[in-house]
């Protein structure tokens, strides 16, 4: 089984069994995977299984966010020998997509990431219903991850 961890804190986020959507508009950027609804509950199967914990951000928290994250995650792939710029170039078009509909999204750390992210050093989690689907669908940074 692959298991993808936060780049940063180390924290498992995905797995290879998590339902990954494919064909979505930024395949290249994220990882867009379906969330279940647990019975008899409000609560999703990604976050209780990660144990991820909602945050609020405005716009602008956001944003300066995403600029400490995208120059952390370029840094790190460079010091890998690969190339920190196609991180860049890839999320750019995601982040203006995120933010054409920003009331739409729920915003979700791990426990070590909500001591890390606002210095741009853990990953953020978006979610977002799509249409009149039931249960969210939550995006992950495929670069912020490593497997």
């Amino acid at each position: 089984m692959t298991v993808y961890s936060d780049r940063f804190t180390g924290d498992e986020l995905l797995t290879d069994a998590d339902t990954l959507l494919e064909g979505g508009r930024h395949g290249e950027a994220v990882f867009e995977v379906q969330a279940v609804r647990l019975e008899q509950s409000d609560e999703f199967d990604l976050v209780r299984r990660i144990g991820l914990e909602e945050i609020h951000m405005d716009k602008k928290d956001f944003q300066a966010y995403f600029r400490a994250y995208e120059k952390n995650v370029r840094d790190s792939l460079r010091e890998e020998g690969k190339d920190g710029n196609a991180f860049r170039l890839r999320a750019e078009g995601c982040v203006k997509e995120l933010l054409s509909y920003f009331d739409d999204l729920q915003f979700y750390v791990t426990g070590k990431g909500k001591q890390e992210y606002e210095a741009g050093k853990a990953m953020v989690v978006t979610s977002r219903y799509h249409g009149d689907a039931p249960d969210p669908v939550f995006s992950f940074w495929k670069d912020g991850l490593r497997s």
